[in-house]
Parts: structure tokens; C-alpha cells; sequence
């Protein structure tokens, strides 16, 4: 594959994952609200939509890939740092949402209790667990948002916008709280029709 089908590809591959990432933050909130983790696992509606989720963590992984082909020499040794953390931020919060798709569900039986115990107040290697897969995705996000600024290839909003919402994830996620991922949607989203008009404009 050349480099030109390549980026078209990752730029779909953005524009698809920013839009679902948007709207699986408004149906988990429209599906569950504040229900307690442990009955919103045991229902069909929270495989399909971890499930969903899971693919627009891959297609994510495409965008950030043509991203990164896309300014490698211009963004530096920041940008490459951020790549690596972003595509290690990314790997770990597939095997959170594995988790969340095929294990919780199983607990959601076998051990609500344990549930309850890690929604409320988590052990200290789960927490750990947590913080860094979301630190670390957040941090990758924003050192290769800071790398793509410099190297003045990407829009400066589009990117500006992905890292804000990086950040936001990562409060988002520390708090418990919903709709964590809509502004790093937007600017993934943002960032892959950029990249794809580019190729066919």
C-alpha cells in the first residue's frame, strides 16, 4: 500500500472513531445513567456497545499511525515520543475494554461484590491499573499533540481540540463521570477528515 491510500485510510479510520467515541459517550449515558456498574454489565446492551467501543479503539490506533506517517520528520523526537505513549495508551485501554466486554459481565454473577467494591473504591493494583492506562493514554495524546503543533502540519484547532480532550478523558476518568470522551472525538474526528480530504482534494 502506498503512503497516499495509507493516510486515506487512517483519515477514515478517524473520522469513524471520533464519531463513535461521541456517541458511545451519549448511549452509555442514555443506557445507564448512574446505575451501578454491576446491573448495567449483565444487560446485551453493554457487550454491544463495549463491543463498539473496542473497534473504535482500533480504529483510533489506524488514525494515530497515518497521523504520525503523515509529519514524522516535521514533528520531531516529540512527536515520536507521543506516538509511542499514544499507541501505549491506546493498547492498554483495548485490554480495559476487553475486560469490560468479556470478564465483567461474568462477575456481574460470580462476584457483584467485587463490583461494587472496585466502583467505589478500588484496590490499589486495580486503581494503579486504571490511573496509568488512562495517564498514560492521555499524556501520550498531548506530548504528540505538542509535536504536531511544532512540526505545523496537522490544523492547529483540530489538534488544539484533540489534546483538550485527551485531558479531559483523563479528569473525566479519575472522577467517575460521563461523556469523558466527546471532545477527543470531536478533535480525532476533526483531525481524520483532514487527513482525508487531503488525499482525494
Amino acid at each position: 500500500m502506498d503512503k497516499t491510500k495509507l493516510l486515506r485510510w487512517s483519515g477514515i479510520s478517524g473520522i469513524v472513531s471520533g464519531a463513535l467515541l461521541i456517541l458511545l459517550d451519549i448511549a452509555f449515558f442514555a443506557a445507564f445513567g448512574d446505575q451501578p456498574e454491576r446491573e448495567a454489565a449483565a444487560t446485551n446492551t453493554w457487550v454491544v456497545l463495549l463491543v463498539t467501543n473496542l473497534f473504535a479503539a482500533y480504529f483510533a490506533l489506524l488514525a494515530l499511525i497515518g497521523l504520525y506517517a503523515r509529519q514524522i520528520e516535521e514533528s520531531g523526537g516529540l512527536g515520536f515520543t507521543g506516538f509511542l505513549l499514544a499507541t501505549l495508551g491506546l493498547a492498554m485501554n483495548m485490554g480495559f475494554l476487553w475486560a469490560g466486554t468479556f470478564v465483567i459481565p461474568a462477575l456481574t454473577s460470580a462476584a457483584p461484590e467485587f463490583l461494587d467494591r472496585v466502583e467505589s473504591d478500588p484496590p490499589g493494583i486495580v486503581a494503579a491499573g486504571f490511573i496509568s492506562t488512562f495517564l498514560i493514554f492521555a499524556v501520550g495524546w498531548i506530548v504528540f499533540g505538542v509535536g504536531s503543533l511544532r512540526g505545523k502540519i496537522l490544523p492547529r484547532a483540530a489538534t488544539w481540540i484533540t489534546m483538550l480532550g485527551a485531558l479531559l478523558s483523563l479528569v473525566f476518568s479519575i472522577a467517575a463521570a460521563p461523556m469523558g470522551t466527546v471532545v477527543f472525538g470531536l478533535g480525532l474526528a476533526l483531525l481524520g477528515r483532514w487527513m482525508w480530504r487531503e488525499t482525494v482534494l
